[in-house]
């Protein structure tokens, strides 16, 4: 039976508690005290997206379907975006204003043919989508508009700490050379600099 631990000091001590009805739990968010969300598998073998309303107590599934849900951002408690795979192997975009009640489709930057797709919003006006370790589209109008970055560098994750700063890393392997390197943007992502190299960089979490 799946589990979470919540700690009210920091880390210093752990709580089980029960998760969500589903066997694996790949995301686990929260946007208050109170109100998170998460996605998984459910034992009918659907992926999931779940909300608690009191801190992991109890969770109620907020959208079920028979293939991937790829990606979940919760922006405020009722303010949700998440990326879903169709029948037709295609990525979509949807939006939920209302904690998951329902859900609204949003133009897709690349029609759908984008692999691998994460969203990542910082404000509910400024959010990034990144595919292929090569792309990232940037709306500045909650979704309605998205302009492509193609950047020559392979990176696997993307955090954004304001609408101008953030940073990418990842890395570069080859027959005799492996590394990785850590960029900064403070224009929004039009131009990044490498402020860090050595091994192979995985997460940005700030």
């Amino acid at each position: 039976e799946p589990v979470t631990w919540i700690t009210f000091d920091g880390g210093k001590h752990w709580q089980e508690k029960p998760s969500a009805d589903t066997l694996h739990i790949y995301d686990l968010q929260f946007c208050n005290d109170s109100t998170g969300y998460c996605r998984g598998n459910a034992g009918s073998g659907q992926s999931v997206l779940c909300k608690t309303n009191d801190f992991g107590q109890h969770w109620s599934v907020k959208m079920q379907n028979s293939y991937s849900i790829n990606s979940l951002q919760c922006i405020t408690e009722n303010l949700i975006y998440c990326v879903v795979l169709d029948s037709t192997w295609s990525y979509n975009i949807m939006k939920s204003v209302d904690g998951g009640a329902h859900w609204q489709q949003q133009e897709n930057p690349d029609r759908g043919t984008i692999q691998g797709l994460d969203v990542k919003f910082v404000t509910p006006q400024f959010g990034l989508i990144v595919a292929d370790g090569i792309l990232m589209y940037r709306t500045q109008d909650g979704g309605e508009h998205w302009k492509i970055c193609l950047l020559s560098y392979p990176f696997v994750d993307v955090v954004f700490t304001t609408k101008t700063r953030g940073f990418i890393c990842g890395y570069r392997s080859g027959l005799h050379f492996f590394r990785g390197d850590f960029f900064i943007t403070t224009d929004g992502g039009e131009t990044w600099n490498s402020i860090l190299n050595g091994s192979e960089f995985n997460k940005c979490i700030f």
